[in-house]
């Protein structure tokens, strides 16, 4: 299958599962879609701001309270993005993007450096050295074997919440499926899984203070 049809096809189906029945995609619909593909935005980094609009504070910020399309979700897409390092995964197309590319893994690396050094609490530091960690050694090795900072920051959070005691994680995964709602109902197995972490992701950064490191 041609990767750029996967690209909308998964993005399609994620938003769909939450909107509900009676809900299509229209052509602005799939134009915004095309250019978040042709942007280099991962399809998760996507999924996860279409989720954040579906949450608890973005149908209040949406006139009539039901989102029925992507272009009331676009802004959330952008915001997540942006804090997550969306710059750091454009493509290296040419000698200026490389070095555009490795000033931004630096600034990254350097931000890290900074909050490990001022950072108290275990389990966040633990958070911010395993971090900056995956970064470097996903920069130092070939293309094929580098990550969006997105993936990075995913996998970051997975070892955090996996350091927390089991009464915190049971606590965090409640909350996180309470802020899904009634919509649980309606999504496929991935849709779910997806917006739980997602949401998990969110309590954690809030509970815990995490800095972005954009």
């Amino acid at each position: 299958m041609n990767p750029g049809a996967s690209y909308i096809k998964n993005v399609e189906e994620y938003f769909l599962s939450l909107a509900g029945e009676g809900i299509m995609l229209s052509s602005i619909d799939y134009d915004l879609i095309r250019g978040w593909r042709d942007g280099n935005i991962p399809e998760e980094i996507v999924m996860r701001g279409i989720s954040r609009a579906f949450g608890d504070k973005g149908p209040r910020r949406i006139p009539g309270g039901r989102i029925r399309g992507l272009r009331q979700c676009a802004e959330y897409v952008e915001t997540c993005a942006a804090e997550y390092g969306h710059a750091v995964a454009v493509a290296k197309g040419s000698a200026r993007d490389e070095s555009a590319a490795y000033g931004s893994v630096l600034s990254v690396t350097e931000r890290l450096g900074r909050l490990i050094e001022a950072e108290e609490r275990g389990p966040v530091r633990g958070y911010y050295v395993s971090l900056r960690t995956a970064i470097l050694r996903s920069e130092g090795g070939d293309d094929a074997g580098s990550k969006p900072l997105s993936e990075l920051v995913g996998e970051a959070m997975d070892e955090l919440f996996g350091s927390l005691p089991e009464d915190e994680r049971e606590k965090i995964e409640a909350e996180a499926r309470e802020r899904l709602g009634g919509r649980a109902r309606r999504m496929t197995e991935r849709a779910y899984a997806e917006s739980v972490a997602s949401f998990r992701n969110e309590i954690l950064s809030e509970r815990y203070s995490i800095k972005s490191v954009v």
